[in-house]
């Protein structure tokens, strides 16, 4: 019984990582090719941060989705 709940626990979990991910993604689109906002203002270091977790959050995902 026991593993049947860890492994139900961590559909879930990977289900979260998921839907982080699609929401991460979703914001990465909105930055444009410029990197710059609205007004002007690079955004560059902002880009990469949500870029760089991204990747941690595919590598999390690719890691516990078939356990």
């Amino acid at each position: 019984m026991e593993k049947d709940y860890i492994k139900q626990l961590i559909r879930e979990s990977a289900t979260k990582v998921c839907q982080a991910l699609n929401d991460l993604q979703a914001i990465e689109r909105q930055f444009n090719d410029d990197l710059v906002d609205d007004n002007g203002k690079n955004v560059e270091a902002e880009y990469y941060a949500l870029h760089n977790a991204i990747i941690a959050l595919k590598s999390a995902y690719e890691e516990i989705k078939d356990i």
